[in-house]
């Protein structure tokens, strides 16, 4: 399930929650006497469906570790469709709590994502959103109509406009609304201008109501405007629209009305010492008179009311201890309890970030010198030591030549049959993502310690067009010239991650290795090199262009790989040209650990590094990106691994 639609429905229960609780509290008398503080509760309750959580308690699991889209997505292996002679697939080990016995596992391969799900929450929430113009298309007509019938009204008698500005007075309103006459209204309203608000009074009405009974009108919409029940409405009415579908909103949006013109009811009643009977039969002769075959609908003004929520009313009008304002302290109360209510979780985010069910796999390497259930993670007595960050350009050159020398290699670097320069990357432990005082750095870059106990090789630049021409044998970058340059030496782009996935399948088959992409941890562990800055080059972006095509000095197309300088392990465009597929399944936090591989979870897989139409900012070595498994762009391209010979 999308994040959007658990955002949805995570508030819709604890707006349903609220909802029944108020209900109930109004049953009391300690609120049934207090209108204002239930009008302020339900407008909570619509709030409560838009507002998301502020604060994330550790009360709820994390929303990453469940399955966002896929219900059951398979877990992703680096290992071949074919049997290979010379090296075995990785096998992995699932990740277990200390003191429980650990087995070995095969992991099978990952198949082809179909994220129906994902396609289901769009098209769901396209008809929530068209729901919406159509409803805020008839709350336009119905203010353009009140408009008109504006210009077509007719100026009150003078008796009604000193009554009005009597009340208005009486009530500290500093401006005096106008008081006009309409045709086909059917209950005296008041229209809250933007510079200049009017009563609007039936003239069906005008010869059926004595003195006493305007008064009592005119008293109850000018308490609308002195309580400013404008603003409410006008957010209620948008939150209402956006959730149509919701009989919530619906509910919350009704009881919120009625106690509303409660409220009214009370403080008309409070500044003008009419009898309630009085009022009580001017409220029943206003709802009786409507003419329902020409009245402007009254959910575009602020009106008298109406029928539904007659009873409450009168119990209201009859009860003298009803205060039509909410006291200071209750406001206290509310304001506390609001923020409490705001503060409850959609998600929490643990401190420890592995756990049974995070979904992470351990990758053992299988190596001859090391037995298959040995998964101490610890090195044997005649490797070399891995690397801990941060180290230098010297120390990384150290430890691929003694790396190198351990499996039995000349080089750092091995070239296969297509012309692919591999560089070798030792084993090591960094911090993975960046701090919170890093310039750019966005919310799914939690720090995280990461430890790669194995060496494996990296591709020294992305795959290119001659490489992937000579694998796949076809040419996806050809139709868009505008930004992608074609030649033997350009990136291969416009590649899926489904692509990026048969392209190694292929190779390992033609290679008779073990190739894949990188994890996110591996990636990054060899983009920072040892390093702990914003990039390999440093914090200062007028370094980076020695090093990478970003931004301006991207030139608007994609360029040749391995043309600027190479970070400390001799990996190219790291930074920039273009972005580069991973393997992992996206959690919005990585959880760090030992060898981590994030094999489910949402439909989305990660990519990272730069592209040449982008800022410094999307080009640190932290920056994380993700996209549906079957999504391709002309700016997307990616670099192979592959297990080391031993």
């Amino acid at each position: 399930m999308s994040p959007l639609i658990m955002l949805i429905l995570t508030n819709t229960g604890w707006a349903a929650l609220l909802a029944v609780v108020v209900s109930c509290l109004g049953l009391k008398s300690i609120l049934r006497n207090r209108p204002a503080v239930l009008h302020l509760l339900w407008f909570g309750v619509l709030l409560r469906l838009v507002v998301p959580s502020v604060v994330q308690l550790p009360i709820l699991p994390p929303l990453e570790q469940q399955p966002a889209s896929l219900p059951s997505t398979p877990a992703i292996v680096r290992a071949e469709s074919k049997p290979v002679t010379v090296l075995p697939s990785r096998t992995y080990v699932p990740v277990v709590p200390s003191g429980l016995p650990v087995t070995e596992k095969v992991i099978a391969k990952d198949q082809r994502a179909r994220p129906f799900e994902f396609r289901l929450s769009m098209m769901l929430v396209a008809i929530s959103l068209g729901g919406t113009v159509v409803l805020l298309t008839l709350s336009i007509y119905r203010g353009r109509r009140v408009v008109r019938l504006l210009y077509e009204s007719q100026a009150a008698p003078p008796g009604l406009v000193e009554l009005a500005e009597r009340l208005a007075n009486r009530m500290h309103i500093l401006a005096v609304p106008q008081v006009r006459l309409v045709k086909g209204l059917a209950t005296p309203s008041i229209w809250i201008g933007w510079r200049q608000s009017t009563i609007l009074l039936p003239q069906h009405l005008i010869d059926t109501l004595d003195d006493g009974q305007w008064s009592c009108i005119v008293a109850h919409e000018l308490a609308h405007l002195a309580r400013r029940d404008h603003w409410f409405n006008l957010a209620g009415a948008g939150i209402v629209h956006l959730y149509w579908w919701n009989p919530i909103a619906w509910w919350a949006w009704r009881e919120m009305q009625a106690q509303q013109e409660a409220c009214c009811d009370a403080m008309a009643i409070s500044h003008e010492p009419l009898s309630r009977r009085l009022y009580a039969e001017t409220l029943l002769q206003v709802v009786d008179s409507w003419d329902r075959k020409s009245h402007v609908h009254p959910r575009a003004l602020l009106g008298f009311g109406n029928r539904s929520v007659l009873t409450r009313r009168f119990e209201m009008i009859a009860n003298d201890s009803v205060r039509p304002r909410a006291t200071a302290a209750a406001m206290v109360c509310l304001a506390v309890g609001a923020l409490s209510f705001v503060c409850l979780p959609v998600r929490a985010e643990r401190p420890v970030p592995a756990e049974p069910k995070a979904q992470v796999a351990s990758v053992p390497q299988p190596l001859p010198l090391v037995p298959a259930d040995d998964i101490s993670g610890q090195p044997s007595k005649d490797e070399p030591l891995s690397l801990t960050a941060p180290f230098d350009a010297a120390q990384a050159k150290v430890a691929q030549e003694a790396w190198a020398k351990e499996l039995g290699q000349a080089s750092i670097v091995e070239t296969n049959s297509i012309g692919m320069e591999l560089v070798l990357i030792p084993p090591g432990t960094f911090t993975m993502g960046s701090p919170l005082t890093e310039k750019g750095r966005k919310d799914n870059e939690a720090q995280v310690k990461v430890t790669l106990r194995k060496a494996f090789y990296l591709g020294k630049t992305e795959v290119t067009q001659a490489q992937w021409y000579a694998v796949i044998g076809t040419s996806p970058w050809k139709g868009d010239e505008a930004y992608v340059s074609q030649g033997d030496n350009y990136p291969a782009t416009n590649v899926s991650w489904d692509d990026a996935v048969a392209f190694c399948e292929k190779l390992s088959a033609k290679e008779n290795a073990s190739y894949f992409l990188p994890t996110e941890a591996e990636w990054e562990y060899a983009c920072r090199a040892g390093t702990t800055t914003r990039f390999s080059s440093g914090d200062d972006t007028a370094t980076l262009s020695a090093y990478e095509w970003w931004g301006s000095q991207g030139g608007g197309h994609t360029h040749e790989v391995g043309q600027k300088r190479a970070n400390p392990f001799g990996l190219h465009d790291m930074h920039g040209n273009v972005w580069e597929w991973c393997e992992d399944v996206y959690l919005r936090k990585h959880p760090g650990g030992t060898d981590p591989v994030i094999s489910e979870g949402d439909a989305h897989r990660t990519f990272r590094g730069g592209v040449w139409a982008i800022n410094a900012e999307a080009c640190r070595s932290a920056h994380r990106r993700w996209m549906l498994p079957v999504d391709l762009d002309n700016g997307l391209g990616f670099r192979v691994a592959r297990i080391s010979a031993k």
